[in-house]
């Protein structure tokens, strides 16, 4: 999310994009990189429409309901709890559950507070299936190259910014398969992708 993105509209797509119909894909948001110009704002709207997520039975009409399996949870559990004790994230947002079925995992936003500590590697390779995202603030576009670059695949991406130069700049280093622009990035659009 650059700083001349609508934090408003990038935020709501945000959060379609790691919680959608359900919080276990393959193609979520698990990283946000968001501009310091709009990062308080992003951040507030954010958390309000993951307040708004209705949890629940998913056959009743929830927004997000269980894991799949008790075994998916605590594996979730445990990779956020490494990242955790490695002070590369701290939990920014948790929904609170009422009435779980014993394998729950919230919707929740992580936030990459120690950008001194480094990690990169650990943070972009770490596989978070589950309706979890981390949110990156950065203040030039180099940190968010630098991150990238550590990593070795992802299935989609998106860029928020209304420069077409900035745009280009970053399809060329963000390593997905499928960029959208001003969008989430899922939901693959059939018959227009190659």
């Amino acid at each position: 999310v650059c700083h001349d993105a609508d934090p408003v509209r990038a935020a709501h797509e945000y959060v379609k994009s790691f919680i959608g119909r359900s919080g276990q894909k393959c193609s979520s948001a698990r990283i946000g990189f968001v501009h310091d110009a709009v990062y308080k704002r992003f951040v507030m709207v954010t958390l309000e429409r993951l307040g708004q997520i209705h949890y629940g039975d998913v056959k009743k009409g929830a927004d997000l309901g269980a894991m799949i399996t008790a075994t998916d949870r605590d594996k979730l559990i445990e990779q956020i709890r490494q990242l955790e004790g490695n002070n590369l994230v701290r939990t920014l947002y948790k929904k609170s559950i009422v009435g779980g079925t014993g394998h729950d995992f919230p919707p929740t936003v992580l936030e990459k507070w120690n950008l001194e500590h480094g990690g990169a590697d650990r943070l972009m390779n770490t596989e978070l299936f589950g309706p979890v995202s981390t949110i990156v603030p950065f203040s030039n576009m180099g940190m968010v190259e630098d991150m990238c670059k550590a990593t070795d695949f992802a299935l989609t991406g998106t860029v928020f910014t209304e420069d077409l130069e900035m745009l280009c700049y970053v399809l060329n280093f963000i390593p997905a398969g499928n960029v959208y622009w001003n969008r989430k990035c899922t939901g693959a659009l059939v018959e227009v992708e190659c």
